[in-house]
């Protein structure tokens, strides 16, 4: 079975990538899949919060596939902001699933039993969040039966705005949750756990966590526990690449 891996970026968020895959190779060494990076060709060239030699440095870290989306297409279709490139990987050709991972989260433990988890979709399967009642974006799994250009399209050009889901949050994570409704396969939570979400579990359990508080910013680092700190902090760059970035 191929098995990929997909991440949107945009260098606002380089920092988190770097963290991710620092963890994923900490806690599962042997860790090789294929992994996409989709993002928009003006970030190889711009700046924003990040030299690009920053950026250079995070994409040296994998054999990333870098990407390039078309950002007029989906600013046509209302969907501007980098998040929604997470749509790309129903466009993957040449795979039997694909995995895709928010920037944002952090690899707590050897991550095989997710991947062996994951020949079980056919579908889609993401875990549901427990202080909101909606499936969350942080871990998709996506299998044969959406893995076309039907779905990638369908997607693109659905509604990045449905009343029937005003309770949900998130840009792509809206569009997910609308599109499939009754369609998606629950996975375990330990797969997705939000940062204000670990009281409900044990720590041990937690196989990505979820960092949609960001721990580079002082304002939401004050909301983080302590633990949840340290486990950032330890893949910290030594040589300080990454100051000042928000």
């Amino acid at each position: 079975m191929r098995i990929a891996i997909a991440t949107a970026l945009s260098n606002s968020h380089i920092l988190f990538l770097d963290h991710l895959v620092k963890s994923i190779k900490h806690h599962s060494p042997d860790f090789n899949l294929d992994w996409f990076i989709f993002c928009n060709p003006d970030d190889d060239t711009t700046k924003f919060n990040l030299s690009v030699n920053n950026r250079k440095h995070a994409l040296s870290l994998y054999p990333f596939k870098i990407t390039h989306v078309d950002p007029e297409a989906y600013a046509k279709q209302g969907k501007g902001f980098p998040i929604y490139y997470s749509l790309e990987c129903f466009n993957l050709e040449g795979y039997d699933r694909v995995v895709y991972f928010d920037s944002d989260l952090l690899a707590m433990q050897d991550i095989k039993g997710l991947l062996s988890y994951v020949e079980t979709i056919d579908g889609i399967g993401m875990a549901r969040e427990l202080r909101r009642d909606s499936y969350n974006a942080g871990t998709i799994i996506v299998g044969p039966k959406f893995l076309n250009a039907k779905t990638y399209q369908d997607l693109m050009g659905f509604p990045h705005e449905s009343p029937q889901f005003d309770n949900v949050f998130g840009h792509d994570q809206k569009i997910l949750n609308c599109y499939f409704r009754d369609r998606i396969t629950l996975i375990p939570h330990k797969f997705d756990v939000m940062v204000t979400e670990t009281e409900c579990m044990l720590r041990s359990d937690i196989v990505f966590l979820h960092y949609f508080l960001k721990p580079n910013m002082d304002v939401s680092r004050n909301r983080l526990e302590e633990w949840q700190k340290r486990e950032w902090d330890q893949y910290d760059d030594p040589q300080g690449r990454y100051n000042g970035i928000d």
